[in-house]
């Protein structure tokens, strides 16, 4: 009771913390209405700070709850056991308050949750709040125990003006109704005037009701509804990952593509249909083994790699992104089927040793890289057809220039470039951004051009 009092207090005042000496008056007011209690404020709220582990002092000399949702909890018992349902009701369009009235009616009498309910109904004309009321009429329908049942069908026929969810509210409430949400989210997979994002919200609604028997209606909508197939695999750290595969995942795919950055999900990546293409953020720590047990793997994207290893061994590799690669990086042996490399935010003091030893290697693009200089064996790898430098200037071009293979340079956002580096170079493609100066080009050779955009020079 001292808990939920102090909460429902605070919840009252709009505050998440109070210094410490105005908890335990509060808390010395509240015993004095308890039988059997005789200690003092501050030798409550240290009991309480030490024994309960629901309160905190994240700043030294407030306290606040470890957690809003035990707040809520509570200020929700302590306003059906003080009957405040006049003051729930008066701050029914308050999104602060909506979490606390719905534990209320987890707490309340049928009487308090019918007069609860009704007033919040009464409420729902009110210009700006149709939305939010009915929402909320449908989450207290969720925790209300006790409810006359005529009323309980009245507000379950709002499921209607709210299924299918348009907005991220819509989704978080009907997810919170659980199994009732199901039954309607179900017939929206039989409708075909769905938008795509009404689609997707919904798929995600069911999903986190965290019930398995969302898994036959995320099936049935995303089968309706294939632009939903991204969101049913972005939910499936939501459930056991073998299960959601199983039952949601191989009966919807393929699933070419994937971003990933839950390292629990990645033994099972081998049984994902269809994959080819993997992004997966490494936070430091070398490519995960498993990526090399994924039959399809064509293009790979690693973010903050430790190490890359693991490409050596995947056979049909034949695009790599390495982003934001940190400090000293040594490639590993370049696969033998990857021939697209792209370096995307290195830092300024990444040297990529070994480059030189990827010959075979025919397109590379570097972008937003900081120091080029690391670059300085690109002239070592005569297998290079294509280079793609962007917002990445080098100072010397003549590197490039040594690319006995080169047919296509790409130079986007420099101030100037010199091709007479390049004189006689037949064949080659210099794309360019609008307002670069370019001097030389018309040095090139025959079959040469310089494009701007969607205007090209050719050289004659």
């Amino acid at each position: 009771m001292l808990l939920a009092e102090l909460a429902y207090w605070l919840v009252v005042n709009g505050w998440s913390d109070v210094p410490n000496d105005r908890a335990a008056q509060k808390l010395e007011q509240v015993a004095k209405t308890i039988h059997g209690i005789r200690a003092d404020g501050s030798t409550l709220l240290r009991h309480l700070l030490e024994r309960t582990g629901l309160l905190r002092q994240a700043v030294p000399g407030r306290v606040s709850f470890v957690h809003k949702t035990f707040q809520e909890y509570l200020a929700g018992w302590a306003a059906v056991k003080g009957d405040h349902i006049g003051q729930l009701l008066s701050h029914a369009a308050d999104d602060q308050w909506r979490e606390v009235i719905i534990m209320a009616c987890g707490h309340g009498s049928q009487r308090q949750n019918d007069e609860l309910l009704q007033g919040i109904l009464s409420r729902g004309g009110e210009p700006g709040h149709q939305e939010s009321l009915g929402l909320l009429a449908l989450g207290c329908l969720h925790t209300a125990l006790q409810l006359d049942p005529d009323l309980r069908q009245v507000v379950m026929s709002l499921e209607a003006e709210y299924v299918p969810p348009n907005t991220e509210e819509m989704v978080q409430t009907l997810a919170s109704l659980g199994d009732l949400a199901l039954a309607a989210l179900a017939e929206c997979a039989d409708k075909n005037d769905l938008t795509d994002w009404q689609a997707e919200l919904s798929v995600r609604a069911a999903a986190l009701t965290r019930s398995d028997a969302a898994f036959d209606v995320i099936v049935r909508l995303v089968r309706r509804f294939p632009v939903a197939q991204s969101t049913a695999l972005q939910c499936w750290s939501y459930y056991e990952p073998s299960k959601y595969l199983r039952e949601v995942l191989a009966l919807t795919g393929p699933y070419p593509e994937l971003i990933l950055d839950d390292r629990a999900l990645v033994p099972y990546l081998l049984d994902l249909p269809g994959l080819s293409l993997l992004g997966f953020d490494c936070d430091g720590l070398a490519a995960p083994a498993d990526f090399a047990t994924i039959p399809e793997l064509v293009q790979l994207r690693l973010r903050r790699p430790g190490s890359i290893d693991v490409v050596t061994r995947c056979p049909k590799l034949s695009h790599l992104t390495l982003d934001d690669v940190p400090g000293q990086f040594t490639l590993p042996e370049r696969p033998s089927s990857l021939r697209t490399l792209t370096i995307h935010r290195c830092s300024s003091h990444v040297k990529f040793h070994l480059l030189s030893d990827w010959e075979g290697l025919t397109e590379l693009r570097v972008i937003h890289c900081a120091d080029p200089a690391s670059l300085n064996d690109l002239w070592k790898i005569p297998s290079l057809e294509k280079v793609a430098l962007e917002a990445t200037e080098i100072h010397d071009l003549a590197l490039l220039a040594e690319l006995p293979n080169l047919h296509e340079l790409r130079l986007d956002g420099f101030a100037r470039i010199d091709l007479s580096l390049f004189i006689g170079r037949r064949s080659l493609t210099v794309i360019v951004s609008e307002d670069t100066k370019v001097r030389g080009a018309h040095l090139l050779g025959g079959g040469s051009r310089v494009i701007r955009g969607d205007a090209c020079s050719p050289s004659t």
